[in-house]
């Protein structure tokens, strides 16, 4: 088995399992976590309404190359929406051909561009030339045409991409023959042009870190206004009003030792900066955003396996809050449940929503599991008297996750079981009479199924599986009931390709089988157990999907029918 920090990528919703907790003032844990992707690190997450109904929607890269659209619920949960292949990690948003519904941009070997439908999905990619891998990516209106253009940074160089109404794009150079790896834009002397700020670290043909700040002229050109040297290494830069006189300024957090921290650089209105650097022990990735509600702006940063919050305290000052931990490397700001809050989300190898409750602080977790996470269960696997769960789930790797419950709604972090290939339903019982509850799961690949069982120790966790062949059966559902009597749980498998089910008697020698088909309708797809006919025996109903009828089976008290 192995510890992971949730289940999987893609999520489905299991909130309603666990009440959400509220507590008042800055005690305790800043961010309590709602973790929500995981199987495969991710990396850059961007807000946006892509379907347009008022809810925000993500985008998420992952360290595969492969680029995630997860669909808003409205309540801080998202639900598995399309995989549009590759692109990121940099990922930009705008709606670049001009047809009123927002678009995608992600960075690699090519810069790639996604048509929204406005309905949620997104078109094929098209490459867009641009002569070098790109590195990071920035989107805005850049020469009041009305369409979104980009900012397009690589290792050799800055471009803006200048979008049109048919999808083409126009690249200007802004910096040639320097690499710049972080982007941003923003209003520096609110002249209503945007501008640009670069941020450039010691790597590949780069020699010398670098921040450069750009005042745009509005038709897509830029003149440098700042030049400032770093000591480390800028890992993200941000742009907002930070002191709260209408320019937007920037902030870079640096993420190399000694001088871990973040920096922030306040826009005089003249294309001038002044530099400070208070802001230490925080790095990685930063967001700006208002936490508290209070019109101010506050940052959000993640490094060291620490979510880090500071909240704007007047003038140019910010005071850090409590940390909490959340292993991720980077972070995006939005209002997820639609109450007016700002909310985290961390995106990496622990990736996790964190609920605003408008005062800088963040609500106690719910729980989201993963939309390919097909089946789940619950029951109290070490008798504390708290409820557990576990799910299967079929990601890069397919196993259970096994979730211990802490009372309070709160849990445990995943303890993970190898399951085999396309683990696909999950079920509880105690299929040896020892009293203690086991798991038992069904996975199917192409025309291979298996049933498998994991023997509970009564203390939480599982034995290895012990696997049962059901080639050619494609096993959908399973139902653990006490068929004979004999006080051990026994198996019911709905086999959808062979058109049967397939009847598994519990052991006390903790074995498995052997098996018992009966042929039902065509295309079984669920099965359920119970005294049809006042016998006091167990029956079992079969819901046939292609036949589109039931089939039943007359128990006899022994496990056959």
């Amino acid at each position: 088995m192995k510890r992971s920090s949730f289940l999987t990528r893609f999520p489905m919703v299991l909130a309603a399992l666990v009440p959400l907790g509220i507590a008042a003032g800055h005690a305790g844990p800043l961010f309590p976590n709602q973790q929500f992707l995981n199987g495969v690190p991710t990396q850059q997450a961007v807000p946006a309404d892509f379907d347009r109904d008022g809810r925000l929607d993500l985008a998420v890269s992952s360290s595969t190359g492969d680029l995630l659209i997860f669909i808003g619920l409205g309540d801080g949960t998202f639900s598995y929406g399309q995989l549009l292949g590759q692109g990121g990690p940099s990922i930009a948003v705008g709606d670049f051909n001009g047809d009123g519904f927002l678009d995608l941009a992600a960075s690699g070997d090519a810069l790639r561009v996604f048509s929204g439908r406005g309905d949620g999905t997104f078109g094929a990619a098209t490459l867009i030339p641009t002569g070098a891998s790109v590195v990071d990516l920035a989107g805005g209106n850049l020469n009041g045409d009305g369409s979104s253009d980009l900012i397009v940074a690589g290792l050799t160089g800055v471009s803006a991409a200048l979008g049109h109404t048919d999808g083409t794009f126009t690249l200007q150079p802004i910096v040639s023959g320097q690499g710049y790896q972080h982007v941003a834009l923003a209003d520096f002397n609110h002249d209503g042009k945007l501008d640009l700020a670069l941020a450039r670290y010691v790597c590949c043909n780069v020699t010398t870190s670098f921040a450069l700040m750009f005042l745009g002229h509005g038709d897509g050109t830029f003149g440098l206004t700042a030049s400032f040297g770093a000591a480390g290494k800028p890992s993200s830069l941000a742009a907002g009003d930070l002191d709260g006189d209408g320019l937007d300024d920037v902030a870079i957090a640096d993420f190399s030792p000694p001088g871990f921290g973040i920096d922030l650089f306040f826009s005089g209105g003249d294309g001038s900066f002044s530099r400070s650097s208070g802001l230490t022990q925080a790095g990685g990735w930063v967001s700006i955003a208002d936490l508290d509600g209070d019109g101010l702006a506050d940052l959000v940063t993640n490094s060291f396996g620490f979510l880090n919050a500071f909240l704007h305290t007047g003038a140019r000052s910010f005071a850090p809050l409590p940390n909490q931990p959340g292993c991720s490397d980077f972070n995006a700001v939005g209002d997820f449940n639609g109450d007016g809050r700002k909310d985290v989300v961390l995106t990496g190898d622990d990736d996790t929503v964190y609920l605003g409750r408008g005062d800088g602080t963040f609500g106690d977790p719910r729980l989201q599991v993963g939309d390919i996470a097909y089946g789940v269960a619950t029951a109290d696997f070490n008798a504390d008297g708290e409820a557990d769960l576990v799910a299967a789930v079929p990601s890069v790797d397919n196993h259970l996750s096994v979730l211990l419950g802490r009372g309070g709604g709160r849990f445990e972090p995943a303890v993970d079981y190898p399951g085999a290939n396309g683990v696909n339903t999950v079920r509880v019982g105690d299929f040896d009479g020892d009293g203690h509850v086991d798991l038992a799961s069904t996975s199917s690949t192409g025309f291979l199924g298996q049933i498998s069982v994991n023997f509970g120790n009564g203390n939480g966790t599982f034995l290895s599986a012990i696997g049962l062949d059901e080639s050619g059966g494609y096993p959908l559902d399973l139902v653990a009931r006490d068929l004979d009597g004999d006080g051990r749980s026994d198996l019911m498998v709905v086999n959808f390709d062979s058109n049967d089910i397939s009847v598994v008697l519990g052991r006390a020698d903790r074995g498995l089988g052997p098996q018992t088909r009966y042929a039902v309708g065509t295309g079984p797809r669920a099965v359920a157990a119970g005294d049809l006919d006042g016998d006091g025996r167990l029956d079992l109903v079969v819901a046939n999907g292609r036949s589109n009828d039931l089939s039943i089976l007359a128990g006899r008290g022994d496990g056959t029918f």
